[in-house]
């Protein structure tokens, strides 16, 4: 082995006259150590030695013949500093403790500072059990123990040590054990040994003993600088632990102080979501896991406030850090969005909105305004509205505005380049309000926004300077009012539907949005590459629905209000199993039919019909958007001659043919599983021979979706029942596995870990009606599954003009 295996890390100091040499465990906690004592104490230089480099070096030699070789290591350091022994002082860590003893013993170093709260030669042996003991079986720590603290003892004899200090500080009461006392004894009679027992519930490990005694080996290194060498003798340093009264006294009077403590990180927000993360606790209340508290963000534009609960994240750091006279665990105080799966802003009113936080914990419940350890700046545009974030020390202020907004009598609007290149569009102009200065490049905003009616799109653009670039009679810095799309190739337009589309620039500035028609107008022309010959070129593909409300509530304008640019809806299932679409169609007779509402009555004789096949057969659909809720959800009835689906939420409505059918055959995933698999999977083969056989172009689309079991109920996480929704997603994936293994179709997959059902969907939370987010993912995935492009052209519009 050859030292040159070890590269330590040297930490210099101009004013270093003395060197202080750190065996550091592989701890990330304590990877700054090193560099806050260098900070502290001027008069050394560092040399880090961590447990992986000493590991590697042992792990190649096959006895102690590496020790002498890390010592000609640091001996070649303090030559090259024109430095001794006399001069140094090694510092062991954590799992190192012994390590710094070790050496302490061998070689005459001024001084030994051991930190462990467990120090003996039993600890994980980085420096001396990796190499095996003589005569010894390997593996049993007793006896290698025994073995080094006899080893320890002879060293200490032997050594060439003769003037040493040692520095021992412990965190454990219990510590140390009788082989490290016989040692230290045996140190003591020869050397000035110290033990400081650290006593502060704050340490419980030896990573905390490290941490909040780095000022205190500060301490010592600098009176070691300078010739001083403290005798402390045994002391207790620290906390004294408290009695049982004196700890309620200090708990009770942290709590009545009704403190919140909170801070916010710098979240990203993009597009229209926000991803925020931070720690709120409440002082004085301890949270030990998730669940412990109930974390809810507020959106307070004034008038209302828009509650977003937040999950709990574990950080054991936050103990530390909120620390305050008596441990207390806050490990549980951490929070950000479900999943790290961001907010939707989308539903918020245009408003600037303060940012604040509530805790609830153990029944006490405190709010207060958010503010940031690091103040931030977040801006960001989606679907013709704005979002601007901006954190302080004090508050949080989160502003959204839509666009495009008024036009300004006093503007200066100048349009100097609008050109399309292939699906790329750039521009370039200038635009300023007189009286609203622009002096740098970060003051404003400018968006462009494309509109058709139903369709909002919104793209940032780059502000640069002009020069000379004002009217003459304008006073003030208006220089940043230049705006273009940044870079030649100009900005995607990405995937507008076929239409015309208005087209503005708006400035946002001072919490305030002005904007300007162009006098051209974006014309946009669909082209659906996987739909073949017949479908690529139309405007708006035909969709047919074979499903439930995963599938329709796509194409429901309360939902998608834009649906109807892309796409045309043709024939839809609704609600029935696939088992009994592809049975034969039975008469819909019963008199009690006419006591069922007029929803239940359309697609339960529809059920019975069967008609959705004649549908299909006549519209030739481009596409068959496919999902299994049905068959996941409900049982099948023979009926006749074929099958009903057993639709438990409609079929009773019709109360006497419903209990006709109770000595019926059911067969379903919970009656008769292995059954309603053959059936199923027939059912799957009879569908795709008809398409087949009746619209051969249509492509297939599997709408892959899953029960969720929450939504937010005004700030606070409301639960579906858990069991259920486990069963029922466990029966779709079993059937999306044939279905998929049959037809091969494009699979849709719009779900999110974090996905919630939505309080405000029009049907009311369900575990099958999603928020927002869905419904855009399953839009963007079906447009790019489907090949989807728009082809661009610019267009004058005579309503305007440049000016």
């Amino acid at each position: 082995m050859k030292t040159a295996l070890i590269e330590p890390r040297i930490i210099e100091s101009a004013k270093a006259s003395r060197t202080a040499v750190i065996f550091l465990p592989r701890w990330a906690e304590l990877a700054d150590v090193a560099d806050s004592l260098s900070q502290l104490c001027p008069d050394y230089s560092f040399m880090v030695l961590d447990a992986d480099a000493l590991d590697a070096c042992f792990a190649e030699s096959s006895d102690y013949s590496v020790e002498g070789q890390i010592y000609e290591l640091i001996q070649e350091h303090l030559t090259a500093q024109g430095q001794s022994d006399a001069d140094t002082v090694v510092i062991g860590m954590a799992e190192e403790a012994y390590t710094a003893v070790l050496y302490g013993a061998q070689h005459n170093f001024h001084a030994v500072i051991s930190l462990g709260s467990s120090w003996q030669p039993s600890r994980r042996p980085a420096c001396l059990l990796k190499a095996p003991a003589p005569r010894m079986p390997h593996g049993h720590a007793e006896d290698i123990a025994h073995f080094e603290g006899s080893r320890l003892r002879r060293l200490i004899s032997n050594g060439n040590s003769k003037h040493g200090n040692y520095y021992v500080f412990q965190a454990d009461p219990a510590q140390p054990a009788s082989p490290a006392l016989e040692i230290l004894d045996q140190l003591a009679a020869r050397h000035n040994v110290n033990i400081i027992r650290a006593s502060s519930e704050r340490i419980r490990n030896e990573i905390d003993l490290c941490l909040y005694k780095t000022s205190m080996v500060a301490s010592l290194l600098n009176s070691l600088a300078h010739g001083i060498a403290p005798r402390i003798g045994y002391i207790s340093s620290g906390d004294r632990p408290y009695t049982w009264m004196e700890r309620e006294q200090i708990l009770n009077a942290q709590r009545s102080s009704r403190a919140l403590i909170s801070d916010l990180h710098p979240p990203e927000l993009k597009n229209d979501r926000l991803y925020p993360q931070g720690y709120a606790a409440i002082r004085g209340y301890a949270a030990q896991g998730y669940g412990s508290q109930n974390v809810t963000l507020h959106f307070h534009d004034g008038n209302d406030a828009h509650k977003y609960p937040m999950g709990s994240l574990i950080r054991a750091d936050l103990s530390k850090k909120l620390y305050k006279q008596l441990f207390i665990d806050y490990s549980a105080t951490a929070f950000a969005s479900a999943r790290h799966e961001g907010i939707s802003l989308a539903e918020l009113p245009d408003a600037a909105h303060t940012l604040e936080l509530s805790v609830l914990n153990s029944g006490t419940e405190l709010k207060d305004r958010l503010g940031s350890g690091r103040p931030f700046s977040r801006f960001s545009v989606h679907e013709g509205n704005l979002y601007q974030l901006v954190g302080d020390y004090q508050s949080t202020t989160l502003t959204k505005r839509s666009l495009p907004g008024a036009r300004h009598g006093a503007a200066l609007f100048r349009l100097e380049e609008a050109e399309i290149r292939g699906n790329r569009f750039v521009l370039r102009g200038a635009f300023a309000v007189e009286g609203i200065q622009l002096t740098s490049e970060t003051d404003h905003h400018y968006i462009l926004t494309l509109q058709d009616g139903d369709t909002a799109s919104s793209y940032e653009l780059a502000s640069h300077h002009l020069e000379n670039g004002k009217p003459e009679d304008w006073q003030g810095d208006y220089g940043w009012a230049g705006f273009s799309t940044g870079t030649e190739s100009g900005l995607e337009l990405g995937s507008l539907p076929a239409s015309t589309f208005t087209a503005h620039v708006s400035l946002y500035v001072n919490g305030l949005v002005y904007s300007e028609p162009l006098d051209v107008n974006i014309e946009a022309q669909a082209v659906y590459a996987a739909l073949g010959q017949d479908g690529a070129t139309a405007s708006r593909p035909s969709v047919s629905v074979l499903g439930s409300c995963v599938s329709r509530d796509n194409f429901n304008s309360r939902i998608m209000p834009d649906w109807r640019s892309f796409f045309e809806l043709g024939p839809v299932h609704y609600q029935m199993s696939l088992v009994s679409l592809m049975s034969p169609a039975m008469a819909f007779d019963h008199p009690d039919f006419a006591l069922m509402n007029d929803h239940d009555r359309q697609v339960t004789e529809r059920d019975f019909s069967k008609v959705f096949k004649d549908e299909i057969s006549t519209a030739r659909p481009d596409v068959l958007v496919v999902d299994l809720f049905a068959d996941a959800r409900f049982s099948c009835i023979q009926y006749l001659d074929g099958f009903i689906t057993d639709n438990v939420w409609k079929l009773p409505t019709a109360p006497g043919f419903y209990s006709s059918l109770d000595s019926t055959m059911r067969v379903g995933l919970e009656h008769d599983r292995d059954q309603f698999l053959f059936y199923f999977e027939n059912a799957c083969l009879a569908l795709q021979d008809f398409l087949k056989q009746n619209s051969p172009h249509t492509v297939v689309v599997l709408n892959s979706a899953r029960a969720v079991f929450e939504y937010n109920d005004s700030g606070r996480r409301a639960w579906f029942a858990r069991e259920g929704n486990v069963r029922l997603n466990e029966n779709w994936q079993q059937l999306e596995e044939i279905f998929v293994r049959i037809f091969k179709p494009i699979v849709l997959s719009s779900m999110t870990a974090a996905m919630q059902s939505d309080k405000h969907h029009p049907w009311g939370p369900a575990s099958v009606h999603y928020e927002k987010l869905f419904y855009r993912r399953f839009r963007q995935q079906l447009l790019q599954k489907l090949g989807y492009t728009a082809e661009f052209s610019l267009q004058a519009d005579s309503a305007t003009g440049v000016r």
